[in-house]
């Protein structure tokens, strides 16, 4: 557990082989599988190279590798060295690639106080679609210039990440259509960067400690104001100027 805790400290993120069963993670890719096929989704901004599916109660397999997950004493530790005792959980979606080729997603970072965590629904070798990280820039506040580390794995593979580790997501290069859950906690004092989801429409079935997390909400009135002045005090620069332009000139074209 240590090795674990250091290996985030000092990159900013950590992978953990084989922490699921291999049946029950490919009953869950095969149950969100069919929801993805059948259903509208609850997130087409990227339709052309990904379907997104909030992933709480659309698949029993899957609440069953989130609880453990959530009770497993290894991942526990792991997150409450990094998150503290009181943890909530924002979302948890399951993405699927498309099978388009695209050019990835340009390095950014999240919000201060957000860590995630990756669990693999099918195998990604290199040249498919994953999370690019560089290790160690979660100290600096501009992006270092280190080679990147792309958490390739297989199907059962779990990664845990701060989100303030300059990331990416990969190109796809060969028609990939690999699928991986993405969830994100903050510590309960924290306030979501962005308008909490309801989740008390999916957590009736779902298993205790799943429920627990995903009901937990809370905000630090003095910890939002400090945020706020932080951001009032910053001025854009102008490659995230530009950046924010051409981003909004391709959503007008979705």
């Amino acid at each position: 557990m240590n090795e674990l805790i250091q290996t985030v400290d000092e990159d900013g993120f950590v992978i953990i082989r084989d922490l699921f069963d291999p049946a029950l993670v490919e009953q869950a890719r095969r149950e969100i599988d069919a929801v993805m096929d059948s259903a509208s989704l609850d997130n087409r901004r990227y339709w052309y190279m990904t379907l997104h599916v909030d992933a709480p109660g659309k698949s029993r397999a899957f609440d069953q590798m989130l609880e453990q997950l959530l009770t497993n004493p290894l991942t526990m530790n792991l997150f409450h060295a990094i998150g503290g005792p009181q943890l909530k959980i924002k979302d948890i979606n399951v993405r699927r690639m498309t099978g388009a080729k695209d050019r990835g997603l340009l390095w950014h970072r999240d919000d201060t106080y957000e860590f995630g965590f990756g669990i693999f629904l099918s195998d990604a070798k290199e040249g498919d679609v994953v999370t690019g990280m560089i290790p160690g820039s979660h100290k600096h506040q501009k992006k270092l210039i280190k080679e990147m580390v792309a958490p390739y794995g297989k199907q059962g593979d779990l990664y845990v990440f701060m989100n303030q580790t300059w990331h990416n997501r990969t190109p796809n290069r060969h028609g990939s259509k690999n699928m991986v859950a993405l969830g994100s906690f903050f510590p309960q004092e924290a306030v979501f960067p962005t308008a909490e989801r309801d989740h008390s429409k999916v957590t009736d079935g779902l298993p205790p400690n799943l429920t627990e997390h995903l009901s937990r909400t809370g905000t630090t009135l003095l910890y939002s104001m400090l945020r706020t002045r932080r951001e009032l005090r910053r001025k854009p620069s102008s490659a995230e100027i530009l950046v924010r332009k051409v981003y909004e000139k391709a959503r007008s074209f979705i």
